[in-house]
């Protein structure tokens, strides 16, 4: 077998797949949820040092620091969902905490 008909075979089955009909995508059932689909927050990444990071982690695996930082994220008008905290919570109270600090107003 030569180098053009390996050629041309593998064309071939180039084609057949390019003939083939597309998968349909699905579409989801359900409402999107959560500040990914809230047009009123945005993906705002930061480095943190993992010394940092861990020790938060740690921290907020305590019950009763974990109740308080609810309250706390209540207070300030954090967005949260009341059962986890995420890191991403806790990142704008300290930043709302800053500008209130600073005499700005977040909203």
């Amino acid at each position: 077998m030569g180098g053009g008909e390996r050629a041309s075979e593998a064309a071939a089955r180039t084609a057949a797949r390019a003939a083939e009909p597309l998968p349909v995508k699905r579409r989801r059932k359900r409402e999107k949820v959560g500040k990914r689909s809230n047009p009123e927050y945005m993906m705002a990444g930061g480095y943190v040092s993992k010394v940092v990071h861990e020790r938060v982690m740690e921290v907020l695996a305590n019950r009763g620091v974990r109740d308080e930082l609810f309250e706390e994220l209540d207070r300030y008008g954090v967005q949260h969902d009341g059962k986890r905290v995420y890191y991403g919570d806790l990142a704008e109270l300290l930043c709302r905490q800053w500008l209130q600090s600073l005499g700005v107003e977040p909203e």
